[in-house]
C-alpha cells in the first residue's frame, strides 16, 4: 500500500501472480476502471508516488501500475470508445462500486470492488488459475 506517498509494503510483480495473462489483464482493467476519475497518481522524480484524490483509490492505482497497467491509457481507451456503459459509484449503503463496460469483442464485463463480505455474496462462480469457470463453494471463501 501507500502511506504518506511512499510504497510501504511490496506489491507483487505481474510474474508473481497466478492466473492466465487474460485474467491478469482483466484484473488490471478493473483496478483502472473501478476508481473514480478524480483519483490520480504519478511517480515523482524522487521515486515516491504523488497522489490526488481518495487515498484508497490511489493505492489501487499504484497496484495497477505496479502490475504493468497504465491506468490513464486504460481509462482513456474505454471512455473514448464510450465503452463504460454504467458506473455505480461507491456508497456506504451498497458498500461497493460497480462499472459495466463493453469489451472489444462486444461482451459485457462487470467490475465490482467493495467490502469482501458483500461482494462475495453476489458471486456464484470463480475462475480458476487455468481459466476454468467453477461453482463457488463455501470452502473456497
Amino acid at each position: 500500500g501507500v502511506l504518506l506517498s511512499q510504497l510501504v509494503k511490496p506489491i507483487p510483480n505481474r510474474s508473481e501472480l497466478k492466473g492466465t495473462e487474460e485474467q491478469l489483464d482483466v484484473l488490471i482493467e478493473g483496478l483502472a476502471i473501478n476508481t473514480q476519475d478524480a483519483s490520480f497518481i504519478q511517480l515523482s522524480e524522487q521515486g515516491t508516488w504523488d497522489y490526488k484524490g481518495n487515498k484508497t483509490e490511489c493505492s489501487i492505482l499504484v497496484m495497477c501500475e505496479s502490475l504493468g497497467g497504465k491506468f490513464i491509457d486504460i481509462r482513456e481507451k474505454i471512455v473514448s470508445k464510450n465503452n463504460r456503459l454504467r458506473s455505480l459509484t461507491f456508497s456506504s449503503d451498497r458498500k461497493r462500486m460497480t462499472s459495466v463496460i463493453l469489451t472489444e469483442d462486444n461482451r459485457l464485463r462487470v467490475h465490482t470492488k467493495g467490502a469482501a463480505e458483500i461482494v462475495i455474496e453476489l458471486c456464484k462462480d470463480v475462475i480458476s488459475e487455468t481459466g476454468e469457470v467453477l461453482p463457488l463453494k463455501d470452502e473456497m471463501v
